[in-house]
This record gives structure tokens, sequence and C-alpha cells, in this order.
């Protein structure tokens, strides 16, 4: 009787130990690599200028047939969401003619950066085509989204989001205003790259980010 009564208070005695143990704090979101590039018009864009909003990051070029047909859905994205939401295309080292030329066939108007920096590539750890960047307002890395954007399957409401820590540590967040998903990415690169190989069939690898 002792022994079975010694177990109980045993096993009570964890319990309580157990549950006053102190809540793990929640991880910190990882904050986004700021950058600063030149746009399509020659003017400067710096990421920092544009924290309180939402900002889609999206690493695209011309021969990438996924990025091409993702195009439409991205400025319905931008033209949806004027308020809420900044949609950046950084094109992957073309030439502004060549950059030009595929912005006046399909009619981009959101801003579209030139020549990014192997800092950035490797931050946002470009490797396959198209790859985009959901950035929260606070400037944390929501989500990165390698292949195309599923419009079945990615949508975009701010309605839902606070920062971290605004209703206090102890109070849940709120949930994320977002569903994500993405189909495959490019299924090759232009053989002429030599920044560029094919890691599969159908996602190709940004390998020598230091190169071009």
């Amino acid at each position: 009787m002792n022994r079975v009564f010694g177990r109980g208070l045993a096993i009570l005695l964890l319990v309580w130990l157990t549950g006053c143990q102190p809540v793990a704090a929640p991880p910190v979101p990882e904050t986004a690599h700021s950058f600063t590039l030149s746009t399509l018009n020659g003017a400067e864009l710096s990421l920092t200028h544009l924290r309180g909003r939402w900002v889609l990051v999206n690493f695209w070029a011309t021969w990438c047939a996924p990025c091409r047909e993702e195009m439409a859905y991205l400025q319905r994205l931008a033209d949806e969401n004027p308020d809420d939401l900044v949609v950046l295309g950084v094109n992957m080292r073309e030439s502004p003619a060549t950059v030009g030329d595929f912005v006046a066939e399909t009619g981009v108007t959101f801003p579209i950066l030139l020549h990014p920096d192997d800092a950035t590539l490797l931050a946002y750890d470009v490797r396959a085509l198209p790859l985009t960047a959901l950035i929260a307002p606070d400037g944390s890395l929501q989500e990165r989204i390698v292949g195309p954007l599923d419009p079945d399957r990615f949508t975009f409401s701010p309605i839902l989001y606070t920062p971290p820590g605004y209703w206090g540590s102890d109070t849940p967040q709120r949930p994320s205003p977002r569903r994500v998903g993405a189909t495959s990415p490019s299924p090759a690169g232009p053989p002429s790259r030599p920044n560029l190989r094919a890691r599969s069939p159908q996602s190709p690898d940004v390998s020598d980010r230091a190169g071009s």
C-alpha cells in the first residue's frame, strides 16, 4: 500500500514540476535580407523603405517559362492590393534592353529590379526560378516559395496580420493572411548561361551565383 501511495505521489510531483516549467518563447522570425537595387527606369529602390507594407519579392528571368506565365498573376496581386502589397520583380542579371522588351510586351507595371548582388541571391537562397519571398510589414521573412505561385492555392489578405508581439507575449498571434502553394519551378535554363545548370528535369539550379 505504501509503495503504491509513494508511486502515485511521485507521479503527481512530476506532473506538478513539469507544469511549473516556463513556457518556451516562440521562435523569433527571420529578418528578411535588405537590399538596394536599380530599377528598370534607372532609379534605386531599397527594401527597408517599404517597411509597414507587405512585400512580395519575385526572382525571375525572361528565359524562364514558368516565370513568364506567372507575371500576369503577380500583376493582378499588385493591382488588387495597391495599399497593402508591393510586388517587386528581381530579374536575374539580364540586359535592361531584354527586360524592357519583356515588360513592354506583357504590360507589367510593378517595379522591376536589375542585377541582384551575390549577397542577396545567397540570402534568399536563389537556386531555382521562379522564387518568391513574402515579407511582412515588420520586415520578417514569412514565406519562401520555389516555383510559380498557384492562384488557386496562394491568396493574399492583410486583414488578419499583426506584427509579432503586437498583442503582447502572452497572447497568441493572429494567423498569417495567406495560403501558400507553388507548382514546379522552371524546367531548364538557357545553355549559354554558365551560372545556371539543371538540378533536375524540373528544377534549374542557380549554382554559380558569384558569376555574371
